[in-house]
């Protein structure tokens, strides 16, 4: 079983990913990068919904629960995904879940030593 820091670690993993190789302009023309970057936010979603609730409340900021939906909708849709909301999630939210996740590992590294 992989402990919170762990996740918290493969969450800033991908959001390297995405800052390292988003573009814009291949978001609006290939397909395949499109899904390429949704499976990002999706493992993002699922690491996110197997960290513990006493690491989540560490940053009570983060909406967690909407993290967790989206990733449910996306996999569970996947015939109806809305890429107007995905490219929004890529400029205007990763920045901020990084400052947040951030914040959450320092947590972490603090109660461990």
């Amino acid at each position: 079983m992989r402990h919170d820091r762990e996740r918290v670690e493969d969450i800033l993993t991908i959001l390297d990913k995405i800052d390292r190789d988003f573009s814009e302009n291949k978001y609006a023309h290939d397909e395949t990068y499109r899904y390429g970057m949704l499976n990002y936010l999706i493992i993002i979603g699922e690491a996110a919904k197997a960290i513990s609730e006493k690491s989540r409340d560490l940053v009570p900021d983060l909406d967690w629960k909407s993290i967790s939906r989206f990733r449910d909708k996306v996999v569970h849709r996947y015939f109806d995904v809305e890429w107007d909301v995905i490219l929004d999630i890529l400029v205007d939210h990763v920045p901020t879940l990084r400052k947040e996740i951030v914040i959450l590992r320092d947590e972490l590294i603090y109660e461990e030593s």
